[in-house]
Parts: structure tokens; C-alpha cells; sequence
């Protein structure tokens, strides 16, 4: 029968058809073993693949990630630093990706139509809609009427509420809200404290002649997907302090890049 290729070949095969670049190609044949000297690209796929496998979402429902030391050595983690990754993101991701799938399995919805063939949507009550004989207008079934006398007759019984007990709860409402209000100051103020950090960094890159042009770029990567991990609603520790440790070995962005850790601990 000859060779079959995997799943990874054929993916090589397929960059290749569509000239996606030999760096992408090479990225997406060595994602599994990640290869002697992996490429930042290969590292990151081959990190979120197995990452994915130990969250349950591999080909095999107990498949466990295995990792490249060559892989981990190039991009400064080790197993502790994997493990908290996967944490932070298995709470998130996972019902994310359960979400999507079940929506694209959900059967579409029908609809039900009258005998003459118009769209009629069912009583979101689930009581049945009968027509008014004078006005041909859809009217609710008697039935509910009974039950809305029921429960005047219940708050009659019952008599008036305890006032004091719905002040106090009120109060505690907006104390509550009061405290979230300031924490939602406190960190907007601190995301934009990042944001002009960041804008500073990427300006002294460019202007930072001792990187060639390939580590430039390397470090604009990191820059931009810190930017982006500024806009989620709960930012990942763990991928942040990734990001940012090859900057802090950078002298121009060192001071930089250290006031934008210590900063991140203060915002979740």
C-alpha cells in the first residue's frame, strides 16, 4: 500500500499548495516532536497541542500531552510553568470550545406553520392561544385568570411587607455594587497604565539599534499579544509572565517591562 502519510504530512502538504512559507510549513510538520532546534512558531503549536491533549480535548479521551524539553528550553518554561497554564486556561477554554460545538450540532429549530401555510410561533407561556371570535385577534386561554386572582388574594392574606428588612437588603445591594464599582475604577486605571507601558515599549524597540532586524520582530510578536491580553475580561497570568520575560532581558525596555510585572499582579 505504500506510505500513509500523517496527519501532520498531509498538513505540510497542504501549506505548500497554498504557498503559506517555509517557516509555516516547517511549523506545522514538527509540531508533534517539535524537531532539534524548534522555531518559536513550532514551540507554540507544539505547546498548544499538547496543552489541549491534557485538557481532555486530544483525538483520545485519556491522551496526555507529551512535551519537547528542546521545545520547553527554548521558550524558558519548564513542566511547573505548563501545569499553570493549563489551569488558568481549563475553566475558560474548554467550556468555550464545549459551547461552540454544541451549537453547531444543535438541530435547527422548527417552525410551526398554521393550515394556511403562514409562520406561527408557539405561546412562550406554553398555554395554548385561542382567537377572539369578535376581533379574530390571538387572546390568552381563561385558565391564567383564576390564578392571578389567587395571588391578590395571597399578598391580601400575607399583608404588608417588612420594610426595614427590604431597607437593609437594599443597602447591602448598594454597598455591594459600591465596592465592585471602585474595583472596576481601580482596574480600568491600571489597564490604561499598562497600555501607555506597552505603546513606550514598542516605540523604544523600533528605536533600539542594538536588535537585528529577526529579534525586533520577536519582541513586536510578544508586544502585540500582550496588547491583546489586555482586553480579556480575566488575564492570563501565566502567558503574561511569558510574554514578558524576554523583555526584561532587553536593556532598553528592561525598566519598562519590570514596571509593567509588578503592575500586573494588581489587576485580574
Amino acid at each position: 500500500m505504500g506510505h500513509v502519510g500523517l496527519h501532520e504530512e498531509v498538513g505540510q502538504l497542504l501549506m505548500l499548495q497554498v504557498d503559506a512559507g517555509l517557516e509555516l510549513v516547517r511549523s506545522v510538520g514538527n509540531h508533534h516532536t517539535g524537531g532539534d532546534a524548534p522555531s518559536p512558531l513550532t514551540s507554540l503549536i507544539h505547546v498548544a497541542d499538547n496543552i489541549c491533549k491534557d485538557m481532555g480535548m486530544g483525538y483520545l479521551k485519556d491522551e496526555k500531552g507529551t512535551f519537547s524539553p528542546a521545545v520547553l528550553e527554548s521558550l524558558g518554561l519548564d513542566e511547573g510553568d505548563i501545569e499553570g497554564i493549563r489551569r488558568a486556561m481549563e475553566d475558560t477554554i474548554v467550556s468555550e470550545v464545549g459551547q461552540i460545538v454544541s451549537t453547531c450540532l444543535a438541530p435547527t429549530p422548527s417552525v410551526a406553520r398554521s393550515p394556511l401555510g403562514t409562520t406561527r410561533s408557539p405561546d412562550v407561556s406554553g398555554s395554548p392561544v385561542a382567537a377572539s371570535p369578535e376581533s379574530g385577534a390571538p387572546r390568552s386561554s381563561d385558565a391564567a385568570e383564576p390564578a392571578e386572582h389567587a395571588t391578590n388574594a395571597n399578598d391580601a392574606v400575607e399583608g404588608p411587607h417588612d420594610d426595614g428588612a427590604t431597607r437593609s437588603a437594599d443597602a447591602a445591594s448598594r454597598s455591594d455594587d459600591g465596592a465592585r464599582t471602585a474595583e472596576e475604577t481601580d482596574r480600568n486605571a491600571n489597564l490604561r497604565r499598562l497600555a501607555e507601558l506597552l505603546e513606550k515599549i514598542e516605540a523604544q524597540l523600533w528605536a533600539d539599534t542594538s536588535l537585528n532586524d529577526e529579534e525586533r520582530e520577536d519582541l513586536l510578536v510578544d508586544v502585540g499579544n500582550l496588547r491583546s491580553q489586555l482586553t480579556k475580561s480575566v488575564i492570563n497570568s501565566p502567558i503574561v509572565r511569558t510574554l514578558i520575560r524576554p523583555l526584561t532581558e532587553i536593556e532598553s525596555v528592561c525598566e519598562l517591562a519590570t514596571d509593567m510585572s509588578d503592575l500586573l499582579r494588581k489587576v485580574r
